[in-house]
């Protein structure tokens, strides 16, 4: 009785550990996908930054462009009125 006492903690024990086996083997999966999805959301964070940035410069870019249009437009004007 003792034998098969211990044939039973043996087979229990033993189902026990493929079920922690697999528990971890998901977890595993789990923590792996996770850590994907954490690399791609700082690599699209990162994009999205460096986009944003691009456009920063480029809408300074247009309002100085546009400031120096407005100069010259005042300079002509200026010599206009001077001329006339």
């Amino acid at each position: 009785q003792a034998q098969k006492a211990a044939q039973d903690a043996a087979t229990t024990a033993t189902a026990q550990g493929g079920h922690a086996a697999a528990q971890a083997a998901r977890q595993a999966l789990q923590m792996e996908a996770a850590q994907q999805q954490l690399v791609a959301a700082v690599r699209n964070g990162a994009r999205q930054i460096a986009q944003a940035q691009a456009q920063v410069r480029q809408a300074k870019q247009a309002a100085a462009d546009v400031a120096a249009q407005a100069a010259q437009r005042q300079q002509a004007a200026v010599r206009a009125v001077q001329d006339a």
